[in-house]
């Protein structure tokens, strides 16, 4: 999509242009988020998983160790030392 189409599409539906800024707001923060998040321990960031997404008991643990940036086993000591307290 070349400027002069986008101005087109704007001036046609101007309810594009605030969609997609707000979802390049939210991918930003989430970015932020992110990458803010891998700067704590593992153990925190595992802590700050389960607040965040409460249905994590559904999603493997290869995945959640994986969206952390740690290996499984280091995720199986974290989940075993915490569990107790976040559970």
């Amino acid at each position: 999509m070349n400027s002069k189409n986008w101005k087109i599409i704007q001036k046609q539906e101007p309810i594009v242009k605030d969609i997609l800024l707000t979802m390049a707001v939210k991918i930003a923060t989430n970015l932020h988020n992110y990458q803010l998040d891998n700067t704590y321990d593992a153990a925190y960031r595992y802590i700050m998983f389960i607040k965040r997404c409460p249905y994590y008991r559904r999603i493997k643990g290869k995945y959640i160790a994986s969206y952390l940036g740690i290996d499984r086993t280091t995720l199986s000591r974290i989940m075993s030392k915490t569990a107790p307290d976040y559970m």
